[in-house]
């Protein structure tokens, strides 16, 4: 059910990836089938896509992948014929339905293949109820360059060794996985182990099995480089092959030559044989070497006490193809010393100043004038122009390990503008020191001066300035503008933590960037140097420089060029003259406002009234009355004795600008009618009661009592409806009883003798705007 299963899904991945047209078959494979099958009955439909036949079903997409399922229980006959009439490559080809390992379809991809026409496929996979083969990179006349079987449970091997007999011509990695069965040695029973062609090809060996493994099957396997294994297994002394874990942690046995791994020394591997000899045990040569299976060795031997290289006659050196003997005392190298092979070598921190031509040549041509494959620093080459091999082995070389330029070395480039130097590929550090450097590496190498400070975690610069740090493990960053020639203030990284502005053209630093450098010091305690600049010493400037003088390195240099002296010498007064105007200028002006405020409120009243007459600023003139809906603006209280007095006021009241409306027995009372309900109705309809108090008024008694009703009617509705005009003629109120007395003491009144009588009339009057 299984193998029906993985046949079906195989088919509907084919068809995804293909379509539905998945390729066509030969149109007379059913002929040539039935010229090949001796079967008694013969079936055979072929639909260009399928072929059918009494053993099998096959499924072919041309280039990509083949599907082979035999469908009868026990072998008949290997009736398979070529599915086009030219050789084809292909990606898969699956076969389905072999029942065990004594099943005689079990063969191997080469004779698939070759039945059917095709060259190469890059994956053959066996897919049984019991095991799976697995062959990568076959091609059918020498077979696959990897083979994996893996059992699924306890089987017999059956047919398994001729199987890997027939495929062991081009064999590079071998994978035997799920043998399990404890205590015994089914290894001995692997009788393909022992073919002399798979040995001489086999170059890699995993198992992954449940039980003991001897490596004593593996003594002839010359080419074998390691032995992938998890399980436990018995050692041999002769194995030349390491033997590792999953992790690739690995052990080494003896080499070809029969040399074990040198004392002190470790030797282990990853894609090649690395021996590494970094111990602190100082040796003064180079020992024996032991001879990998096939492949070159990395020999690692710093540290030491070399005084030269070996000859390439020592055993074992012949076959290494990278060298490190860094930080040794070798102070020449000949070219007997040197391995036939070697592409990579490093000869840093040694004595060495020179190369003669042959070992400079052979450096050349093996890749060693690559990048990273001649490792030199530190190193004082001497070299002569006619040195040409040298010359152009270090040009070619430029990648090292320098981190700096003194200022010797530097101020001799900046003098020989037309001398090429090549500074990419070195690990340049990004401290102050030299500062010259920097402004050097900037101007000769932008985009090697960028990685720099990617490298370092140094921000964006500002153009015309060099970043750079106290130390390697300092966060103090500074900013160097030192002789650029700004004019004014660069944009400063947020983490600056110094700005040196010494020796530009700037004259002054405006409000925003004072304010910039003031919360810089406050949140970073930003260190600042200004001298050697033409200073413009202004009061902002001053202040700001008061302020923070601890902060400023160089406060005591700086010069005020507009001032003529330095600027610890200048006084508030200099750069301030101004300073003490300001504080009386507001005196001055604070006094001129309280005078015109106390002016006002004194002659409030006249003010008032004439904006009222002349109609300005009425919103502030205008009092707002709460009685517009009264019949009369005015009531006049007057005696008999006082009507010719009558006609100014209905002159000026009602026939003036304003027009108001006024009230008087005379003219507006009922003949007949009650004196005190008209006087009591009258105060009631009038919106103001003016009464013209003269002697005659006084002696009243009609008087007294129109008085006494208007007061009584003003202090119940608390509105200041009463206008008392005080003639000439009245000296004392001494005619008035106690209530009346006491109103016209403690209240003012309008004199009709006074300047300016009818204006304040008017104004006390019904505003009308």
């Amino acid at each position: 059910m299984r193998r029906i299963l993985e046949y079906y899904l195989t088919l509907v991945s084919l068809t995804l990836v293909g379509g539905i047209n998945l390729g066509n078959i030969q149109d007379d494979y059913c002929k040539l089938y039935w010229n090949v099958s001796k079967l008694s009955e013969k079936s055979c439909h072929k639909n260009g896509t399928f072929v059918i036949t009494n053993e099998y079903r096959l499924t072919y997409k041309p280039n990509y992948l083949l599907v082979l399922n035999w469908t009868t229980e026990n072998f008949i006959e290997l009736n398979i014929v070529g599915i086009t009439n030219k050789i084809q490559n292909l990606t898969y080809m699956k076969i389905f339905g072999i029942r065990n390992t004594e099943d005689q379809r079990l063969r191997p991809s080469s004779f698939y293949l070759k039945k059917l026409n095709i060259e190469y496929v890059y994956n053959f996979e066996i897919n049984a109820e019991n095991f799976t083969i697995n062959e990568t990179k076959s091609h059918f006349e020498v077979g696959p360059k990897y083979l994996e079987i893996r059992f699924k449970r306890s089987v017999s091997l059956g047919l398994i060794n001729d199987y890997v007999a027939a495929s062991t011509k081009s064999i590079k990695t071998l994978s035997i996985r799920g043998l399990h069965r404890p205590g015994t040695d089914l290894f001995s029973h692997l009788k393909f182990l022992s073919l002399t062609e798979l040995q001489e090809n086999v170059l890699e060996l995993n198992l992954d099995v449940v039980m003991t493994v001897k490596m004593k099957y593996f003594e002839n396997y010359r080419k074998l480089r390691y032995i992938l294994i998890e399980g436990p297994y018995e050692p041999f002394e002769n194995l030349t092959a390491f033997i590792c874990n999953k992790k690739m942690k690995c052990k080494f046995t003896m080499g070809k030559n029969g040399r074990k791994c040198p004392a002190n020394c470790q030797c282990t591997y990853r894609d090649m044989f690395i021996i590494d000899c970094r111990k602190p045990r100082k040796s003064r040569q180079i020992p024996p070497l032991p001879i990998p299976a096939d492949y070159g060795i990395d020999l690692r031997f710093p540290g030491h006490q070399l005084i030269q290289l070996p000859n390439n006659t020592l055993p074992g050196y012949i076959k290494v193809l990278k060298l490190d003997v860094s930080d040794n005392n070798i102070n020449s190298i000949a070219i007997h010393q040197l391995p036939k092979e070697l592409y990579t070598l490093d000869i840093s921190n040694n004595p060495i100043t020179t190369l003669d031509d042959r070992v400079a040549d052979y450096l050349s041509k093996n890749s060693l004038n690559s990048r990273h494959s001649f490792g030199q620093r530190s190193i004082r080459w001497i070299v002569y122009c006619e040195q040409t091999h040298l010359l152009h082995l270090l040009h070619t070389n430029s990648e090292n390990y320098l981190k700096s330029l003194d200022e010797e070395t530097v101020d001799f480039y900046n003098n020989h503008d037309n001398t090429t130097i090549e500074l990419s590929g070195n690990p340049w550090n990004c401290i102050c020191k030299p500062r010259s450097f920097l402004f050097f590496l900037k101007k000769r190498n932008p985009a090697e001066y960028r990685m720099t400070m990617d490298r370092c975690g140094i921000p964006m610069c500002p153009d015309s300035c060099v970043c750079c740090l106290n130390n390697l493990n300092s966060s103090s960053l500074n900013v160097d503008c030192r002789g650029q020639r700004l004019k004014q203030l660069p944009l400063l990284p947020e983490s600056a933590t110094s700005l040196d502005l010494r020796d530009n053209n700037i004259t002054e630093i405006n409000l925003q960037s004072l304010d910039i450098l003031k919360n810089k010091i406050l949140s970073k305690g930003l260190k600042l140097s200004l001298s050697g600049n033409p200073w413009t010493c202004t009061c902002d400037l001053f202040t700001f420089t008061e302020k923070f003088t601890f902060f400023i390195q160089d406060f005591k240099e700086i010069e005020c060029s507009n001032l003529g002296k330095r600027l610890e010498f200048v006084e508030e007064s200099d750069a301030c003259p101004s300073y003490f105007i300001y504080p009386l200028l507001l005196f001055v002006f604070s006094m001129i406002i309280i005078t015109v405020l106390n002016a006002f409120v004194y002659f409030k009243q006249p003010i008032l009234m004439w904006f009222y007459e002349h109609e300005i600023c009425m919103s502030m003139a205008v009092r707002v009355d709460l009685e517009r809906m009264k019949k009369f603006d005015a009531f006049l209280c007057f005696t008999h004795k006082d009507e010719r007095l009558i006609e100014d006021y209905v002159e000026r009241l009602e026939k003036g600008q304003r027009q108001f409306r006024l009230c008087f027995y005379l003219r507006d009372w009922n003949v007949g009618a009650s004196i005190p309900e008209c006087i009591i109705q009258s105060v009631k309809d009038s919106r103001r009661i003016i009464i013209l108090m003269t002697k005659n008024f006084l002696e009243s008694t009609w008087g007294k009592l129109e008085f006494r009703l208007a007061l009584h009617a003003t202090s119940k509705d608390r509105c200041k409806r009463l206008i008392v005009i005080l003639y000439p003629d009245v000296e004392n109120f001494d005619e008035l009883d106690s209530e009346l007395k006491a109103y016209m003491v403690l209240n003012t009144y309008l004199r009709r003798d006074s300047p300016n009588f009818w204006n304040k009339l008017l104004y006390s009057m019904p505003h009308v705007t």
